[in-house]
């Protein structure tokens, strides 16, 4: 005599009832999912922006110390000189010959109005105290940056200047470098973005 088998399966209530404790264990799991996603990508961001920081004081440094001169203007636009103790966006350091007279070389750094930090050099002639050859105003854009998401701090008028004439002798950069994580979940507001400030004095030898 045959015997009929009996398959065994799962009820509509006992499936209702392992989803709904699914549910219950995801959403208790979300926020330490979401916690920990933040951390890792702000603390990644932070290391990025240490190592901007650093290379841009490098280059600074470097270049402030082989310089013998400078001037700052308001912007890379608006060449108006800025004098001691005014703030500017346009730092020129300039190269001078063996008897500190005529500029040999000129090495700029700006605030673009995109808020990043760039960089250009050019070879001057040698034969004025002024730069003659610094980029056409139409160019901003064109350069390499050095720092994306700068923000001042030294202008109260929160005209966004990032360089201090410091009495003549030498320039403060005083203000922000800011990471938004582009390449993370910061525009669905997943990581807060990580700011550094940073305050440091260029002192050309000359």
């Amino acid at each position: 005599m045959k015997t009929r088998s009996l398959r065994h399966g799962f009820t509509l209530v006992e499936i209702m009832v392992a989803m709904s404790v699914l549910a219950i264990f995801s959403a208790l799991a979300m926020p330490v999912f979401i916690y920990s996603l933040r951390s890792l990508i702000f603390t990644t961001n932070r290391l990025c922006l240490n190592s901007d920081f650093r290379g841009l004081t490098a280059r600074l440094m470097k270049e402030g110390r082989s310089s013998g001169q400078f001037i700052l203007y308001n912007s890379f636009t608006d060449r108006t000189a800025v004098t001691s103790g005014g703030n500017g966006n346009f730092l020129v350091l300039m190269t001078m010959n063996a008897n500190n007279f005529f500029v040999t070389k000129c090495t700029g750094y700006y605030r673009h109005t995109d808020g990043t930090v760039r960089h250009f050099t050019v070879t001057e002639p040698g034969t004025s105290a002024v730069p003659q050859n610094l980029p056409a105003t139409s160019t901003a854009s064109t350069h390499p940056i050095v720092v994306e998401f700068a923000r001042d701090t030294t202008d109260v008028a929160n005209l966004d200047r990032l360089f201090l004439n410091q009495n003549g002798a030498g320039i403060v950069v005083y203000g922000q470098i800011r990471d938004d994580g582009k390449n993370t979940l910061t525009e669905n507001k997943v990581t807060p973005p990580a700011v550094s400030t940073y305050n440091f004095t260029i002192s050309p030898r000359g």
